[in-house]
């Protein structure tokens, strides 16, 4: 679990009423259903877009790269998080220089993998904006540039929060060995949550004004003029439904997302300006609220492939196959697929659409 939670495991807060909590077989039945429902759902869309050669497109790739870190936040941070329950203890189990590099690893990826599904949504909005302000002449990136997009999208974050291999270790307190932020001042952790906010909030802007003018200018202009109707009206409403995936995914975040960053920032700067932890001023029950808001941060990685699939057509009519069908409608699919009209994406298929536009 996050910071917040080992470094007010230090506080005794005796002179408030924590009696009142939700039942650990109730967080242990939503917790085992997050569990299981999130890995499943990231893990059919990665399979997807491996397996049908109609989701082998650019912006399929970044999906399955978010889908990537959001099944690593998922395996990484619920098990742990589960264990703790059932053992009612937040001791940190592994001892030694292991328990040392599993903890530092641990909040690595924890602050890292949010970070770079967000970055992912960015970058699918801007070339989700480049589409519709280019030539549909205009080739679209290869698939290296992509492999070399995603490549980025993982090293930005990991850079960022290289930090956290340094500050977090396993200490003893009271005899218990617990993973936590350590070697590291109240200002120091006042910035780091600072950083990390405003990190968030910086992407929510420019991914909400990036899709706000695609939308804006493909209502005030006429899209990809040169293609025939037909098929610059589906290349219009395949733009529109990514525009619409980013935003609802921007919605789940900042219902899922945005409460742990804040709260992190909010018990940061109080710590720091007062010297005292904020559960030994406000008499609310910490462990609810802070179950609450942690369950949410992790509903926002099992429900985003939801997302993907109800906006994106071909995840959709995909998904409905492979479950229901199985392989023998996967492969008369494959059979199909050369007849129907589909958006240029090999070499061929542009050097067809080039000389039609020199036409």
């Amino acid at each position: 679990m996050s910071n917040i939670t080992t470094n007010n495991s230090d506080t005794n807060y005796a002179q408030c009423d924590n009696t009142a909590s939700i039942a650990v077989p109730f967080k242990v039945s939503i917790l085992s259903l997050v569990l299981v429902v999130g890995p499943l759902t990231n893990i059919l869309i990665i399979i997807l877009v491996l397996r049908y050669q109609r989701l082998k497109k650019n912006i399929n790739y970044l999906i399955a790269n978010m889908a990537v870190s959001d099944l690593m936040a998922l395996l990484l941070g619920v098990p742990q998080w589960l264990e703790m329950e059932l053992s009612g203890s937040i001791s940190w189990k592994i001892t030694g220089l292991l328990g040392s590099i599993t903890c530092k690893v641990f909040y690595f990826v924890f602050y890292t993998v949010p970070v770079v599904s967000l970055l992912t949504l960015l970058i699918i909005s801007l070339e989700r904006y480049r589409a519709v302000t280019r030539s549909s002449c205009a080739a679209p990136p290869s698939r290296r540039q992509i492999a070399i997009t995603i490549l980025i999208s993982w090293l930005i974050p990991l850079l960022m929060f290289s930090s956290s291999l340094h500050f977090f270790d396993v200490v003893s307190y009271n005899g218990v060995q617990i993973c936590r932020m350590t070697h590291v001042s109240l200002l120091t952790s006042l910035q780091y949550a600072i950083i990390q906010t405003v990190l968030t909030v910086l992407l929510f802007v420019a991914m909400l004004a990036i899709n706000v003018m695609i939308l804006k200018k493909l209502r005030m202009s006429r899209f990809a003029a040169n293609l025939p109707e037909i098929q610059r009206k589906k290349r219009e409403r395949r733009i529109i439904r990514a525009v619409c995936m980013v935003l609802f995914s921007l919605l789940l975040y900042s219902i899922c997302l945005l409460p742990a960053n804040i709260l992190e920032l909010v018990i940061a700067a109080y710590w720091y300006y007062n010297k005292v932890p904020i559960s030994a001023a406000f008499c609310i029950n910490w462990n609810a609220l802070l179950f609450a808001i942690y369950f949410l941060f992790y509903v926002n990685f099992t429900a985003s492939p939801f997302i993907y699939v109800f906006f994106l057509e071909d995840f959709n009519s995909s998904a409905k196959k492979l479950l229901c069908c199985g392989t023998k409608s996967w492969k008369a699919e494959q059979e199909t697929l050369t007849d129907q009209p589909q958006i240029p994406t090999t070499h061929e298929e542009l050097k067809t659409l080039v000389k039609h536009c020199n036409n």
